[in-house]
This record gives structure tokens, C-alpha cells and sequence, in this order.
């Protein structure tokens, strides 16, 4: 008997392209909230990409912004102004209130230039780059070029066997948890509001977060947040999580985006204000070929404009807690939610088989990404496939 053909898929892939992430689905094309695969099986996509598709994979203003882009200018590199670009920066800046922005390729190479920006920090003010270290949280994830994945726990557990061959090149970070008193050996923190890496969704608590705002009013230090996944009101009603989670009152100095902001197109940006901004020519720290992509942001207007004048509004949690009420050990918040279960891969097969796509992020924790544009009939079909799921796991 033949191989199906999504097993098919996934042999072609294995044959052609590094083996980076263990692929388990292979899908052909996608529309409104549903993905298919190579055997015409379709499911609600509760991954997607981690808020990346945050509006789905057809929503027709974001399609339309971006074929009206290609036609009139599908790129023009970084070395060239254009009003595309500074439109949505500025829109960014606005929401925001911070002061600049640079556009980067994904949210790994945001994170590179918020080290980069945490760096020269440091060697402004106390005359060495290295003289102060970066602090992060344990299983916070920020992505996995070098430089991401020396400041967070979660990389370090995929990384462990390349830093056992090939050594740590870990000076200038230091792991905190969230409780810990901060001094003056620290002169930058790197922070998710919402911990969003291999711990699954676990927000830092208010008092965590107004102890990190004291130590850098007290000791002049630089707070760093990654928004990748939390940004774009994924968390609530402010544009990025740590002001929704500290209702207004956390202000930081850089803020990382990504995942949705290019409306499903390749995208990041990193956003700095005041005595973050950098007091130097910066094309002489960070620069790339494809980044700012125009498409990337005439696609990110769109679905910025959508967000923030439509769907902010709806409330996502009360809607998935009450479809998802059998998950009795899940936290959340927003958009973004994780499940804690011992036999967290076989509850995602489970839930694939009736429908939905989910993930497990670390063994025992499943990880649901809800995309805006969920319907009272999603959600059903959402709520049964997680009794069923539930009931076979239960046996």
C-alpha cells in the first residue's frame, strides 16, 4: 500500500531541506481560518504560526493591500526611502508613543538588534559593552539566531547539544526569575509579558513587572519587551501585552514585533524611545537586504487598520474559555492560551483528527493560537473537537 500523501510531502521535504523543526503536518493551501493537507483533510488552524496568520490566510483587505503593492513597487530595498514604509512605521510609533523604528526580517533578527541596541547602551553609559549584563527570564523564548538564543532558557533546551559540542558563547546574559532583586551589575532586561516560550503562556505578575520599572528608574537601566507573539492586541486592548497586562502603567524602552504585524507577510520591527534610541549612525550595527519589505507593510497597514478599529473590540477570552471550559488547567490571556496535560502530543493528534490544529510546545503543554477572525460556528466546532478529544484521551 501506497504512503498517503501528506507522508509523501514530508519525505520531500526531508530529502531536500535542513532538518530544523520536526515536521509532523504538510499543507497544500489555506482560506478564512482553515488549512488542508496533501490528503484534502481540513482544520481550523489554533497554531497559526503562533499569531502569525492572525486574520487568517484570505481576509481580503490584507490580499487586497498586498496585490495592489506588488503591482506598483514589490520592493525597493532599505537603502531607499519609501511611504509605505514611514506610513506604517508612523502608525506604530503613534500607537505606541515611542520615538523610532526600524523594520527587521522576522522577530529573531528583531531581537538581534534590541542586543545591539541593549549593547550600546551599556558601552554609552558605563564606557563598555560587556560592563553591565542582559538579563532574561527563565523559558522565555526569543527566537534562535545566536545572538536570540543566548538570552532566554527556551532556546538553550533545543540548542543544549550544539553548546555541549561547540561551546557557550553566553558572556554579557544573565538568567533572573521573575522575583529576583535586580542591581546594578544589570543594565539591560529582556522580557515577554505574557512568557510565551517552552513554559507555554505564563504572564508576569504585576508585582515582577513593577519591580523591573523601579530597577530601571533606580539604577538608569533599559527595559527590552518582546511583543513578537503578544503584539498587535493580542493580549487586550492596548497594542502591545505589557501595557494591556500593567493597565497602561509599564512603559518600555524597546519593544520587539513580528508574527502579525505583516499581516501574514514576512515582517518585524523594532520600536525605541528616548534614551534608547540609538546616539549613533545605525546602518553601521544592522542591515539587511529584504528587510522593511514593502509588501510586508502595505499587507501590515491593512490588517493594523482592521485590528485595531474591528476586532480589538470582540472579547476572544470569554468566547474561548467557554468552548474550551473542559481544559481546567489552562492560562491565558486574549489570543493566546496554553493547556497543561501530561499527554499533550496525543491530545493534538486527537484534536487533528476532529478538525483542529494545535500544537504542543514542550512535553505537557499545548499552545493555542486564536486568530481574529473566529465565528460563533468556529467556535463550536472548536468546543467539540476538544470533548471528543478529551473523551478518547479519558478513555
Amino acid at each position: 500500500q501506497s504512503m498517503d500523501m501528506n507522508t509523501q510531502a514530508i519525505d520531500r521535504d526531508k530529502d531536500t531541506l535542513f532538518a530544523t523543526v520536526d515536521k509532523q503536518h504538510a499543507f497544500v493551501s489555506g482560506h478564512d481560518v482553515y488549512l488542508k493537507d496533501y490528503n484534502g483533510h481540513e482544520v481550523i488552524d489554533l497554531f497559526n504560526d503562533f499569531g502569525t496568520y492572525a486574520l487568517g490566510y484570505s481576509y481580503a483587505p490584507v490580499i487586497a493591500a498586498a496585490v495592489k503593492q506588488l503591482s506598483t513597487l514589490p520592493f525597493v530595498s532599505y537603502t531607499s526611502a519609501n511611504d509605505v514604509r514611514t506610513s506604517y512605521a508612523r502608525k506604530l510609533l503613534d500607537e505606541t508613543g515611542m520615538d523610532k523604528c526600524i523594520f527587521a526580517l522576522g522577530g529573531s533578527d528583531a531581537i538581534e538588534i534590541a542586543i545591539k541596541i541593549g549593547r550600546a547602551y551599556i558601552a554609552e553609559h558605563w564606557g563598555n559593552p560587556l560592563a553591565k549584563k542582559i538579563a532574561y527570564f527563565n523559558n522565555d523564548f526569543h527566537g534562535q539566531t545566536m545572538g536570540a538564543t543566548l538570552c532566554g532558557d527556551g532556546p538553550r533546551y533545543h540548542w543544549k547539544k550544539f553548546y555541549d559540542k561547540y561551546g557557550d558563547e553566553g558572556a554579557g546574559f544573565q538568567y533572573i526569575a521573575p522575583n529576583d532583586n535586580l542591581d546594578d551589575s544589570i543594565g539591560a532586561v529582556l522580557i515577554c509579558p505574557a512568557m510565551t516560550g517552552l513554559g507555554g503562556i505564563a504572564m508576569v505578575g504585576r508585582d515582577a513587572m513593577k519591580a523591573i520599572r523601579q530597577w530601571a528608574v533606580q539604577f538608569d537601566g533599559l527595559i527590552i519587551v518582546d511583543e513578537i507573539q503578544t503584539g498587535m492586541w493580542r493580549l487586550g486592548e492596548h497594542y502591545f501585552g505589557s501595557y494591556t497586562h500593567q493597565d497602561g502603567q509599564f512603559a518600555p524602552d524597546v519593544i520587539c514585533l513580528s508574527k502579525g504585524i505583516g499581516g501574514g507577510f514576512p515582517l518585524a520591527a523594532v520600536l525605541a524611545k528616548g534614551k534608547a534610541v540609538p546616539p549613533f549612525d545605525f546602518r553601521s550595527a544592522h542591515y539587511s537586504t529584504y528587510m522593511g519589505s514593502l509588501l510586508g507593510c502595505a499587507a501590515g497597514i491593512a490588517a493594523f487598520d482592521d485590528v485595531k478599529n474591528i476586532f480589538r473590540y470582540k472579547n476572544m477570552d470569554v468566547l474561548f474559555r467557554t468552548c474550551a471550559k473542559s481544559l481546567v488547567n489552562m492560562d491565558g490571556l486574549g489570543c493566546l492560551y496554553a493547556f497543561d496535560y501530561a499527554e499533550a502530543d496525543k491530545f493534538c493528534r486527537e484534536m487533528y483528527q476532529n478538525g483542529v490544529l494545535v500544537r504542543s510546545v514542550k512535553k505537557g503543554v499545548v499552545k493555542f493560537s486564536l486568530p481574529w477572525i473566529l465565528n460563533d460556528e468556529h467556535f463550536d466546532v472548536i468546543g467539540c473537537a476538544i470533548e471528543r478529544s478529551l473523551k478518547v484521551m479519558n478513555g
